[in-house]
């Protein structure tokens, strides 16, 4: 490049870079920041997403009109701690008739049997569990 050239291209853009500070270093930074970003995401998703209290129907039993009893199958992490779970009454067409919610006291074995009552509003067929918690709401804690 000649003389006249060059001068007219520092006078428009300016002299040559700082090659001190690189923009590859800027992308490789950037690059690990999202990788441990990305990590610590994945491992706080694993480690909250694994339920401590889960539920599973074992047998259910039409009592009237305004009544089911439904047999489920409470399995705690740490039965130490009280749970609560919700389960739900079911028409034929699968539209909720009623809801119960029950408290698993403190103590006992892991895996418990409990069979509870739903009152319905009209004829139930069918009993599911809705979910657990070992969190329980302010209404159901028994230390109130």
């Amino acid at each position: 490049m000649n003389a006249a050239k060059k001068s007219i291209q520092e006078e428009r853009y300016g002299e040559t870079r700082n090659q001190k500070f690189s923009g590859k270093i800027v992308v490789v930074i950037l690059a690990v920041m999202l990788a441990a970003a990305l990590t610590y995401a994945v491992t706080q998703f694993m480690r909250n997403s694994e339920a401590d209290v889960t539920a599973q129907e074992s047998g259910g039993e039409i009592v009237s009109d305004e009544r089911m009893t439904m047999s489920i199958d409470v399995t705690r992490k740490d039965p130490s701690k009280p749970a609560y779970c919700i389960v739900t009454a079911l028409d034929y067409d699968k539209n909720e008739v009623g809801r119960r919610e029950f408290v698993v006291p403190r103590g006992g074995e892991e895996v418990e049997r409990f069979l509870v009552d739903i009152p319905t509003r009209e004829r139930g067929y069918a009993a599911t569990a809705y979910g657990c918690s070992a969190t329980l709401p302010p209404h159901l804690d028994p230390r109130d």
